[in-house]
């Protein structure tokens, strides 16, 4: 039978933020779901972590061998979600309500596509505060093309989608990847922003794919890619090189001047 919600979640090494992924799915009520962990560590410890996980609630576990790397490892596993609804959930987030799952099966049935909820981000233990307002989010959302200029939606979690509008991730992209897809997903869909759901989203541990990657680096092969992509659509080819002048080019700026890496 097919259930509700696959939460899929890709996992690299980190058992403890795992643990609380998990914790915060099997916690939800008043739907059917299933998850799948698509394991991209380096070690064995998630495989022993999952061996051991005691849940009613059946996961599919799938174990890279070799490494695939993040973008390919995500599309993977989507292509292993079986439910009606589905969400990809890094392992460093988390569902913060136990009825998350169950409000979003509730826009659903009232003929949404995608369903988008906010997100609380934490840093060093301390929640940061966010840049967009919920109107700016709402207004970005039904207005796709803008998410090149700026992403108020945050991570991959907090979009909840139709199985049958499923698209893969751009595997050549590294920093844009996720505003691309956003972008494809919602064009000509009917989306609901709703505020008062909440994705938790850990920043700042060691095994954080941002914090690893010279971002005004590439950011600019990103654009590369993406002005080849949509050669045909000026104004994503605007909307990028207005992020790249008014934000990225900045902050590259400030940091050089301060005198840390790029």
């Amino acid at each position: 039978m097919t259930t509700d919600f696959t939460i899929v979640i890709p996992a690299f090494n980190k058992v403890d933020l795992l643990k609380r992924a998990l914790e915060s799915t099997v916690q939800q009520t008043g739907v059917s779901f299933d998850i799948v962990v698509a394991d991209d560590s380096t070690t064995n410890d998630v495989e022993q972590f999952i061996g051991q996980w005691k849940s009613d609630i059946p996961i599919t576990y799938l174990h890279n061998r070799p490494t695939m790397g993040a973008v390919p490892n995500w599309n993977n596993a989507l292509k292993a979600a079986t439910g009606r609804y589905i969400i990809l959930m890094h392992h460093d987030e988390a569902m913060q309500d136990p009825h998350h799952l169950l409000t979003i099966a509730g826009h659903m049935n009232q003929g949404a596509d995608i369903v988008i909820s906010a997100v609380t981000v934490y840093a060093g233990g301390k929640e940061r505060r966010r840049l967009f307002p919920s109107s700016l989010t709402n207004f970005f959302i039904h207005h796709p093309t803008l998410l090149f200029l700026a992403n108020p939606i945050g991570p991959c979690a907090c979009v909840a989608f139709r199985k049958e509008h499923v698209q893969p991730f751009d595997d050549r992209l590294q920093w844009l990847v996720d505003v691309e897809w956003y972008y494809r997903m919602l064009r000509g869909r009917k989306a609901v922003f709703d505020k008062s759901l909440h994705i938790v989203s850990i920043h700042g541990h060691d095994g954080q794919i941002t914090g690893n990657i010279d971002t005004t680096k590439v950011f600019v092969a990103d654009k590369k890619i993406l002005f080849q992509t949509y050669s045909q659509v000026p104004l994503v080819r605007f909307m990028l090189a207005l992020q790249h002048t008014c934000i990225v080019w900045p902050k590259s700026i400030i940091k050089k001047i301060r005198g840390k890496k790029i």
